[in-house]
């Protein structure tokens, strides 16, 4: 049975392409391949992952888990490995197919050997599939995912090591496909129809016949802005998942569809020349693996030892249309507040019927969600 091995990178399409074989996968299974469900979080295996890793090397939401508990977490690596090959067994299929972005870093020589082996026990030979992201459009695509969780903008450098990445995995594969994530070169526009074409040589019947999932959808420049303007009002929270920004992503996620002459973010020319000038792998990329980046100066030497100021706001990395940031904020904040009678579950970001009063005497419990949403609100009528 063969072993297909999609390590990512981050931000190319990794999320669309593992729910797309989740929901097609009777399909897939008809046609001899199998993507099981992982531990944990079903549509990865990042988990895996984590088994060739130091504990202070592990993804966040790993250390969160297991924290001091390295032997629960290669207990359930185990379990997994088990499930995995056992319903692989069962189901007869030729080609087992994992995924997941922990995978996408340089594993020292004794872990890269141990993942191999791992490999090598669901079978063989084991194919590595990587998707290689223009380095501008991934500093755009992670700054959008991190205004998520932060108010605090990323050095617009390049910080990935591709060439010791995928060095690592020609030693760790008995072959190796490495493409560039850009929509309109897939085949088919689609990463999910690309892979199973280019990476798992599947039937062109059955690359037809997938539909694909678009995971993430992108945020304009003034939606960016906005979920900045909110994250800032809490600076003790960057790096936090809090329950009202989750609340607040879909109001300004709906927002963004509702007003007209959305801003497409593109990052300003003195932003992806510093972005660029830092690739320093991108002349190997080309040469060793025909992957070349739009803008790069190829005649020039890379400078990985630029020196580039963090940029403070979202309009220092690109445009945006501020009346338009207010009509999104305005937009939002009307949502939460169209009940007087009601208050805003910021758990599911719908209205729940105010809370009976709790007993005299009983401490008050903080509201920092509400603070931070009277202050946003003081903050936008100042404007």
């Amino acid at each position: 049975m063969r072993v297909v091995l999609h390590i990512g990178m981050p931000k190319s399409g990794t999320s669309a392409l593992q729910k797309t074989l989740r929901t097609n996968q009777k399909l897939l299974r008809q046609n001899g391949i199998f993507y099981p469900a992982g531990h944990g979080l079903p549509k990865n295996h990042n988990l895996l992952a984590t088994g060739f890793l130091a504990d202070d090397e592990l993804p966040r939401i790993f250390a969160q888990v297991y924290g001091d508990t390295p032997q629960r977490r290669f207990a359930d690596i185990d379990a997994l490995v088990g499930k995995i090959l056992r319903r692989a067994g069962k189901g007869g299929y030729d080609t087992v197919i994992l995924s997941g972005e922990t995978f996408f870093r340089a594993f020292s020589p004794e872990a890269a050997a141990r993942l191999r082996e791992t490999l090598l026990r669901l079978g063989a030979p084991i194919t590595i599939a990587a998707y290689i992201r223009d380095p501008v459009k991934f500093y755009l695509s992670s700054t959008q995912q991190g205004l998520k969780a932060n108010s605090l903008l990323p050095l617009p450098t390049t910080h990935r090591p591709f060439r010791d990445i995928l060095e690592t995995y020609e030693r760790i594969g008995d072959e190796m496909t490495v493409r560039l994530h850009d929509r309109q070169a897939l085949h088919g526009n689609d990463i999910t129809r690309d892979f199973l074409a280019k990476v798992v040589g599947a039937d062109a019947g059955l690359v037809a016949a997938i539909e694909p999932d678009d995971a993430n959808v992108s945020f304009s420049a003034e939606a960016m802005d906005a979920m900045q303007k909110y994250r800032s009002l809490a600076p003790e929270e960057n790096g936090r998942f809090t329950a009202d920004s989750k609340a607040v992503v879909r109001l300004v996620r709906e927002a963004d569809r509702h007003f007209p002459g959305a801003t497409a973010p593109r990052v300003h020319p003195h932003i992806a020349e510093q972005i660029l000038a830092s690739a320093v792998d991108a002349p190997w990329l080309r040469e060793r693996w025909g992957i070349a980046f739009e803008g790069f100066d190829y005649d020039a030497a890379p400078r990985g030892d630029l020196a580039v100021a963090r940029p403070v706001r979202v309009r220092d990395i690109c445009p945006v249309n501020e009346d338009r940031t207010t009509d999104i904020l305005c937009y939002a904040l009307r949502d939460l507040a169209k009940d007087r009678e009601v208050e805003v579950s910021f758990k599911t970001a719908m209205p729940v019927a105010r809370p009976k009063p709790e007993p005299a005497g009983t401490a008050a419990k903080p509201r920092g969600a509400k603070r931070r949403l009277k202050g946003w609100v003081r903050r936008l009528i100042r404007r």
